[in-house]
């Protein structure tokens, strides 16, 4: 069984190394402003988002990382 020190560990050398790419940052910039922009659209009533998104509750956290997931898959296929 794999300790949680080890874990812990390898998940503080991955943290170090992403926040040292230039990459990583601007693209967390990016995202957390488009997401943030995003939410907000969807959410507001002076846009015309779909009744769904607005009605129900559940859709609110979902359907923005669901895009951050879909553009992260992507650069993954572009980095491999």
């Amino acid at each position: 069984m794999i300790s949680l020190y080890n874990v812990r560990v390898v998940a503080k050398i991955e943290t170090r190394t992403l926040f040292r790419s230039w990459f990583y940052r601007i693209f967390s910039a990016i995202s957390v402003g488009f997401l943030g922009l995003f939410s907000f659209a969807m959410m507001a009533k002076v846009t015309h988002g779909p009744w769904v998104m607005r009605a129900i509750s559940s859709t609110a956290p979902y359907v923005p990382i669901l895009f951050l997931n879909s553009v992260q898959a992507v650069i993954a296929v572009f980095l491999a």
